[in-house]
């Protein structure tokens, strides 16, 4: 399994990552690995342009697939590569999400670890990875990654905890 940057030949891959979140009446996490009405060839094009741009109150930003040997996406990950406010507060650097019928296999562990090299060679020390309360198995998953908690904090009708996680283990691998 690797962590890789979804390209055009994806697409099919793509569309059934997306029918099982359906499936499921969920929506896909993280936020940019949705289409949002776009094309699947426009959501690679956009997705290219914001690893060096700015849009709108989005900061610059990679999405990636984690996808199986056999070409199945299990999962997504976006790393932003600094924050503004909200994300200081509630999004943090990284979200990820992993499709139903995966999880509970260590696809969220092993997908965050891959992406922490990555964000050490955008020049980042440590990243803020952030959940909800009451989800304990992203707690758990941060946590394994070397997350230590800095607070909670209330956002709307829940609580949000806020991880730090230091890069430095991860700068030669």
């Amino acid at each position: 399994m690797k962590l890789m940057v979804p390209t055009q030949d994806m697409q099919d891959a793509y569309l059934d990552f997306v029918r099982e979140w359906d499936r499921h009446h969920e929506e896909i996490v993280p936020y940019t690995a949705r289409l949002l009405g776009r094309s699947y060839k426009q959501w690679i094009t956009d997705n290219a342009y914001r690893q060096t741009q700015a849009v709108g109150t989005f900061v610059p930003d990679h999405t990636y697939v984690w996808v199986a040997d056999d070409g199945t996406i299990l999962g997504a990950l976006n790393l932003r590569h600094r924050l503004n406010d909200h994300l200081r507060r509630v999004s943090g650097h990284i979200g990820y999400g992993v499709r139903p019928s995966a999880r509970r296999q260590g696809h969220a562990k092993a997908t965050l670890t891959a992406a922490l090299p990555l964000a050490w060679r955008l020049g980042l020390n440590r990243v803020l990875v952030t959940c909800d309360k009451d989800n304990i198995a992203s707690a758990r998953t941060i946590q394994a990654c070397g997350g230590v908690m800095e607070n909670e904090i209330q956002d709307g009708d829940h609580i949000v905890q806020r991880y730090w996680i230091a890069l430095e283990d991860y700068a030669t691998v």
